[in-house]
């Protein structure tokens, strides 16, 4: 099974990245690409809106950067369609008047529609996904040997006590 390999560094390090592309592993010829993303934590839901933004510039050769962009593209507007299908059949299943086993039909449709976006994002992982709390960062590769070039890169840059620490993978 292709899960992610996740390393995990403080929030206030500049993570340094293999010189070679992520996508297909040659070198990148000094191209890269963004990755950002925004920090999350118990108020995100709460609030309604996302943290800080932390971005990061990372090595891909010219064949692979329209690829990989394009393939961010298309899982952001996938997950965005199936969560839109699903708010849509649940407000058709729960009216003002539904009882407790409607609203249990709309929760399982609404998990049924995003299914397929979870199995999709955990079999088959993006090259790159970034998940930021308030303290730290977790990259999340889909290539195991440039995830662990990559800590092996940052490892003891911030003192031992912010070493990269391995995330479930």
């Amino acid at each position: 099974m292709a899960f992610s390999t996740d390393v995990r560094l403080p929030r206030a390090l500049a993570p340094v990245f293999p010189d070679r592309c992520l996508g297909c592993g040659r070198p990148s010829q000094g191209g890269t690409l963004e990755f950002a993303s925004r920090s999350i934590g118990w108020w995100t839901p709460v609030l309604m809106k996302a943290g800080s933004r932390v971005s990061v510039a990372v090595p891909v050769c010219a064949a692979c950067r329209p690829r990989l962009a394009r393939q961010r593209r298309v899982r952001f507007l996938a997950a965005a369609a199936c969560a839109v299908g699903a708010a849509l059949a649940a407000m058709q299943v729960v009216g003002p008047e539904a009882g407790p086993a409607r609203r249990w039909i709309a929760a399982g449709l609404a998990l049924l529609l995003l299914a397929p976006v979870v199995a999709w994002q955990t079999w088959f992982p993006p090259a790159l996904e970034l998940t930021v709390m308030s303290g730290s960062v977790t990259y999340e590769f889909a290539d195991r040997d440039y995830a662990r070039e990559f800590e092996r890169l940052n490892a003891g840059r911030a003192g031992p006590a912010a070493a990269p620490e391995r995330g479930p993978s």
